[in-house]
């Protein structure tokens, strides 16, 4: 997976966020160092590429998932 560009304000996304835990992750985006929506569709894309060959999903919520991440980067309670 390769790197996104920058959105406004945030890193560009690590190639590897996927292997990232929980706890990174949420760390990096309460600090705003991280966009949810990149970080959303860093994982929409791993499914992509690795459910063809696992079979792990019945159904993938892609806009619902999409639309939360969007409401947690509008959270004014988020440090930055």
């Amino acid at each position: 997976m390769n790197d996104t560009s920058k959105a406004a304000g945030y890193a560009a996304v690590p190639a590897d966020l996927v292997t990232w835990t929980a706890l990174e992750i949420a760390r990096a985006v309460r600090e705003r160092r991280l966009d949810p929506e990149d970080v959303m569709r860093a994982h929409l894309a791993r499914i992509d590429e690795a459910d063809p060959r696992i079979h792990a999903f019945q159904a993938v919520r892609r806009d619902g998932a999409l639309a939360d991440a969007a409401a947690l980067a509008q959270r004014p309670d988020l440090s930055g």
